[in-house]
């Protein structure tokens, strides 16, 4: 049956026309033009300028247009459009290449189009002074090293599916430097506020954190911030525990319904570590995390490092600034109460919330407040931008991080801040880029005379110890005590970190790394536990030395400790004799 338009009611006809309108409006602007983004990644403004090649005329303005000259730092633009459909000939090609360009060096922007009896076909390709891609016809994503202004860099992009014509993404992104590991003498930093918090809007965890770990390499320590989603946080450490075996508990106390999300992570021996809340000292909502400050004493080759980590109120009312203060007040007191000898470095590092840019009087409170100096940043000038990030807020531009240092004690003879931009270029992340709301800030310290405590002699008496069993595993504390006593660890970290005290006699206790005592659970099964508050007869063990650093420990219950196949399964004190099974070699950490 035919049907007459105008046989509907007025009104329905209205809005029939309206939507059909509306409908073509939307087609017109979207589905018969191609766009092309460029996100720059580099800390330069990058020029551009576009070129079009083309059997048959096709005019700018009317159906191709360029749409920026330049391409800020770390932003993003749309900086080409043209027609799919209109103005273009059957058959007919036309190219365009846009140069991209930096101090002495330039990237090509390649895009070919085909029209077609119905619309068109689009191939796309780059060229750099050092590699030229083939023309691609698919939504794959293309990556190519470069040299651009004299770094490494990748230049990398796909075309994307848009509900009509294709736009195509290239990005121009730096390799990351390499983390030169300096010496003893030198001390780098990362801090990170990684943005696991669900409850305050968090995007893509998982994807952002299964890249993260390949941009922590180098490093002496990490300070994370906003590690707060307990099951993502939780693995992101243990995918990081072969380079960072030595890892704090993550900030938590009683009576809070998140945690602080601070933890600090290290290459080398964490030898003590303590926090402090900043109980009653909040605004609002972020009253129901436990917000305060970690510290860890970090052993760099035979040189002491007190690094402390916080994360501080958000956000800039009046009260909130105050609150803020006053909890670095309260850091300030705790690193006093730590009582660290001057000549010890002491490192402060975190996302203090405190903006610099808009409040340098509050920049000069927190540093009368921790006593402490900040080094001057040579990288980006911001670790939070709207324009930027793609995950920030638009509109907000701050510096918010810091890694600093203690006047007080053992200063720096050099000391530098570094904002870094983590950023991937892999397919779940592709256009958003970053991996945080904040970026990166790296803390470098160079020390000279720096305190080289006395070296301890075998047996390590007071000292921090490892017992490597005779295949290479390690006896272990699971969560660096409370807990059962294995030999399964493959690791070298806090978990496999106990002191060795001595009781006289040669017998001896060893304190797990959380502060109990390893204890003799069952003297009928020899389990162990490393779950004592004292020192006890189950508590004392005889240590026999078997030349060399090889020694045995035998229980209270007169047998002694073996790790069952020599190593990577269990430990109980059930050895009857002295074999390969009950000897472990004892190492100073």
């Amino acid at each position: 049956m035919e049907t007459n338009i105008a046989e509907f009611p007025e009104p329905i006809m209205n809005r029939f026309f309206v939507s059909l309108i509306l409908l073509v409006g939307v087609m017109s602007a979207f589905a018969g033009t191609s766009i092309i983004k460029f996100t720059n990644s580099t800390l330069d403004t990058l020029h551009v300028s576009v070129q079009m090649l083309s059997q048959s005329p096709l005019s700018e303005g009317d159906y191709w247009q360029p749409l920026a000259e330049e391409i800020p730092p770390l932003e993003t633009r749309e900086i080409l459009s043209f027609s799919r459909d209109s103005g273009l000939e059957n058959n007919a090609e036309y190219e365009f290449i846009t140069r991209v360009s930096g101090t002495n060096s330039h990237v090509l922007l390649k895009q070919k189009i085909k029209g077609t009896l119905l619309n068109s076909q689009m191939w796309l390709g780059a060229e750099g002074e050092d590699f030229a891609s083939d023309w691609q016809y698919d939504r794959e994503i293309h990556r190519y090293e470069t040299t651009f202004d004299g770094a490494s860099a990748t230049l990398a992009f796909k075309s994307e599916f848009t509900g009509g014509f294709d736009h195509i993404s290239y990005i121009l992104q730096p390799d990351q430097a390499l983390v030169a590991d300096e010496g003893p003498n030198n001390f780098k930093i990362l801090s990170y506020n990684v943005w696991a918090t669900t409850v305050m809007g968090s995007k893509e965890i998982d994807a952002r954190f299964s890249e993260l770990p390949k941009h922590f390499k180098g490093y002496d320590a990490i300070v994370f911030s906003e590690l707060i989603d307990t099951l993502p946080s939780q693995q992101l450490l243990d995918a990081i525990r072969d380079e960072f075996p030595y890892q704090t508990a993550v900030l938590n106390s009683p009576g809070y319904l998140v945690n602080g999300g601070v933890a600090i992570v290290s290459r080398w021996p964490i030898q003590t570590e303590d926090k402090v809340i900043y109980k009653g000292v909040c605004v609002d909502i972020q009253c129901l995390a436990s917000r305060g400050a970690v510290y860890a004493k970090i052993n760099k080759q035979g040189n002491l490092y007190h690094v402390f980590g916080t994360h501080t109120q958000s956000y800039n009312e009046d009260e909130q600034r105050a609150v803020r203060l006053e909890q670095l007040r309260l850091m300030g007191e705790f690193v006093k109460s730590r009582q660290i000898p001057a000549d010890e470095p002491v490192l402060m590092a975190g996302d203090y919330n405190v903006n610099k840019l808009l409040y340098p009087e509050d920049l000069a409170q927190m540093l009368i407040n921790l006593d402490a100096v900040e080094p001057a940043n040579e990288g980006n000038p911001y670790t939070y931008h709207g324009d930027q990030n793609h995950w920030a807020d638009a509109g907000w531009i701050e510096y918010l991080d810091y890694v600093l240092y203690s006047q007080s004690h053992l200063t720096p003879i050099a000391s530098v801040n570094r904002v870094i931009v983590p950023r991937s270029l892999n397919e779940a992340l592709w256009g958003k880029w970053d991996l945080s709301d904040h970026f990166a800030l790296v803390g470098d310290f160079w020390f000279a005379n720096h305190s080289i405590p006395a070296e301890v002699a075998f047996p390590y008496l007071g000292e921090q110890v490892r017992l490597k069993t005779d295949n290479g595993h390690f006896m272990r504390a699971m969560l660096g005590g409370n807990s059962f006593i294995s030999a399964g660890s493959d690791k070298n970290g806090t978990w496999e970190s106990f002191v060795i005290e001595s009781r006289g006699n040669n017998r001896i206790a060893l304190r797990a790394y959380d502060g109990h005592y390893v204890s003799l659970d069952s003297w009928l099964f020899g389990t162990l536990k490393a779950d004592a508050d004292t020192v006890g007869d189950r508590e004392t063990f005889e240590l026999v030395s078997m030349g060399g650093q090889r020694v045995a420990l035998k229980a209270s219950n007169g047998r002694y400790l073996r790790a069952d196949f020599g190593g990577g399964a269990g430990l109980t004190a059930n050895g009857w004799g002295i074999g390969s099974w009950e000897t472990f070699t004892l190492l100073a950490q």
